[in-house]
């Protein structure tokens, strides 16, 4: 019944004395690949997405164009006043304030080049 036993471990026991201690560590080094494994940058791709991008940002252009091109065209050329009759008024009133305030101003720079100066310029 045990008469095979001590044949197997004899047998294991040779295998294991072959083993070098290179041969162990070699089983748990890391083996080191060179080769690219199918990684490999296209770049016709990435000129291909480029030129889409190119191609959709050009066509939305010519849509947003297009789209304000139609909301300016719909849009009446004149405004139609919304203005009461005391907010016209009120707009004369201030213009002609400004207008009296301009000519003010006009007379007495009109007056102060005409009169010269009462007092004497030293450096002459």
């Amino acid at each position: 019944m045990a008469s095979g036993f001590p044949g197997k471990i004899i047998k294991l026991c040779r295998i294991a004395m072959q083993i070098d201690t290179k041969d162990i560590l070699k089983v748990f080094k890391k083996k080191k690949i060179w080769k690219k494994k199918d990684f490999e940058i296209n770049p016709n791709l990435y000129w291909r997405y480029l030129l889409l991008m190119v191609l959709v940002v050009v066509a939305g252009s010519f849509v947003f164009g297009f789209v304000v091109y139609n909301q300016i065209k719909s849009e009446p050329l004149y405004a139609p006043s919304t203005g009461s009759e005391s907010e016209r008024t009120d707009q004369k009133n201030r213009i002609l304030e400004m207008l009296e305030y301009f000519e003010a101003r006009a007379d007495k720079s009109k007056t102060i080049i005409e009169n010269p100066s009462s007092v004497v310029d030293p450096s002459l």
